[in-house]
């Protein structure tokens, strides 16, 4: 399989928190751009695996290393649904992927 053909568009947002007058936190979801990517399902091996860690793992994300995620900060757009990253980023031959999960309301 060639990961190196980035043929999906994404948009990646990040997390930022701030307070107001009164002191209330507020949370929103600012964009930090578009970038190409490549989908990747994930097999029936890979799915168990994650869930003997307690953890649900839905597909993995490939892009070029010009892009700084971070765990519990990004979230992922493609396709008009959400992602989560489930494990931190791995960069391997001048590529970063990671494992996310589908973000459904309610769970």
């Amino acid at each position: 399989m060639n990961t190196a053909v980035l043929k999906d568009r994404c948009r990646v947002l990040e997390e930022y928190r701030y307070s107001t007058a009164l002191g209330e936190e507020i949370l929103e979801w600012k964009v930090v751009g578009d970038y190409w990517t490549r989908r990747i399902p994930v097999d029936a091996r890979m799915r168990l695996a994650y869930q003997q860690k307690n953890s649900i793992i839905d597909c993995r994300f490939v892009f070029n290393s010009g892009i700084d995620l971070r765990l519990g900060l990004h979230r992922i757009i493609h396709r008009g649904k959400t992602y989560e990253m489930v494990d931190p980023p791995m960069t391997l031959d001048r590529q970063i992927t990671v494992m996310v999960k589908e973000i459904i309301s309610g769970r």
